[in-house]
């Protein structure tokens, strides 16, 4: 996923994907490609669906990812052929992003622009991570601008124009390969409004 960079790091642009309806869809058919000195691509394709109305709904995305060393990059594009809360428009939205890894430290940068409802949105994060044996310390800041219509899903609720920043701060610790428990903070300003958030959680793979 070209769109997680940080493992803990969430900022709102992250959720571009449930406004959509979600990075992972049902009645789908995907393809990954094998490594090809570094480089991969994927797609996935929905031919049905049953979120609105009786036709089906068609969603597709395609990404391109590049990892050489301790740098990887990558390219993504999702398009939803009928808004997840309306059947009016369609929904799209193209990201890149970029880390490197150098040492016990990591730096990474994404882009995200989409249309939904409406609505134009753009956003940016920037986010960093140190690694001490199994513990990760996470820190982010991201803003993402919105014009146009009104998006009710997600953790905000974006009227006609908002402008959103949000911090966040995380530690990870990890018990084994399969298990994990995180801690985070995350504070978002929303033009007059304030909020802030607090989870913690446990991870198990099976």
């Amino acid at each position: 996923n070209i769109f997680d960079m940080g493992g803990t790091h969430t900022t709102y642009l992250g959720h571009f994907g449930e406004i959509l309806g979600g990075y992972r869809i049902g009645s789908a058919i995907t393809y990954n490609s094998p490594n090809m000195n570094g480089f991969t691509v994927g797609g996935a394709v929905q031919t049905s669906g049953d979120r609105t109305g009786d036709d089906a709904v068609d969603m597709y995305s395609i990404a391109a990812q590049y990892n050489n060393g301790p740098l990887s990059v990558g390219v993504g594009y999702i398009n939803n052929s009928e808004d997840a809360m309306s059947a009016a428009d369609d929904a799209h939205v193209v990201g890149i992003s970029g880390k490197y890894n150098f040492g016990n430290f990591m730096i990474g940068a994404s882009y995200e622009d989409g249309e939904d409802n409406n609505a134009d949105m753009d956003s940016w994060d920037i986010v960093a991570q140190a690694y001490f044996g199994n513990n990760t310390v996470s820190i982010g800041y991201g803003e993402l601008d919105h014009e146009g219509g009104i998006i009710t899903s997600g953790p905000a609720r974006l009227t006609a124009e908002n402008e959103v920043k949000e911090f966040n701060i995380g530690f990870r610790h990890a018990f084994s390969k399969r298990t994990r428990v995180w801690a985070e903070y995350e504070a978002q300003e929303q033009d007059s409004r304030d909020v802030d958030r607090f989870g913690i959680g446990l991870r198990h793979d099976f």
